[in-house]
């Protein structure tokens, strides 16, 4: 099934070469990635353009003059012909397999959305308070037990992940994001793909 990597960002120029070095290490290769700019002032297009110029990855960039993240996500789902759509932030990390796992549990049974587990690093290395932000946040106590914030030994199911990647037709069928919320955009997506679809989890 052909696959594209959206990735909504705004002032990521210290973070994108991250995300798009591991996006080039990926086992997996066969896939686009649409990168939709909120307008960065901090030269991130211009490190994405390093990156485009070099043809290691398929990359084209949309501009996002309304900013929010939900139009991101939206102008950037409409913009892909793809059947599945993977969803990053522009700071995130993740391992060489991550496409292919993501790819592997949307073709097999009748998973329409699925998100990763997710842990949090410190945002400035050496800082003791990032260090103590982090790890709240990766505790039980700081994100209420979410299942995709705490340790897994198997996939389970549950209303909302992290960065879900699902089915473009899912996108369609559930009328995309909401662009009046400013934020939880992507729990709001989810809960209504959860409802909408009874018996696909």
């Amino acid at each position: 099934m052909s696959v594209t990597v959206i990735i909504p960002c705004l002032n990521e120029a210290d973070n994108i070469s991250q995300v798009l070095d591991s996006l080039h290490s990926q086992t997996f290769k066969d896939f686009e990635v649409i990168i939709v700019d909120g307008l960065s002032t901090d030269g991130t297009l211009q490190v994405v353009d390093r990156y485009t110029q070099s043809g290691l990855l398929k990359i084209r960039v949309l501009l996002n003059p309304k900013v929010s993240t939900p139009s991101a996500l939206n102008l950037a789902v409409r913009n892909s012909t793809a059947q599945i759509i993977i969803r990053l932030d522009g700071h995130a990390k993740f391992k060489e397999d991550y496409v292919e796992k993501i790819v592997f549990y949307l073709t097999r049974g009748s998973f329409d959305v699925v998100g990763p587990q997710v842990k949090y690093f410190p945002g400035t290395e050496g800082s003791v308070m990032s260090e103590v932000i982090s790890g709240f946040i990766n505790s039980k106590l700081g994100n209420g037990g979410t299942r995709s914030r705490n340790a897994l030994r198997a996939p389970v199911q549950t209303e909302h992940t992290v960065m879900s990647c699902y089915k473009k037709e899912v996108w369609e069928y559930v009328g995309g994001y909401d662009e009046n919320l400013l934020s939880n955009e992507d729990f709001d997506f989810d809960y209504r793909a959860h409802n909408a679809l009874p018996g696909r989890d």
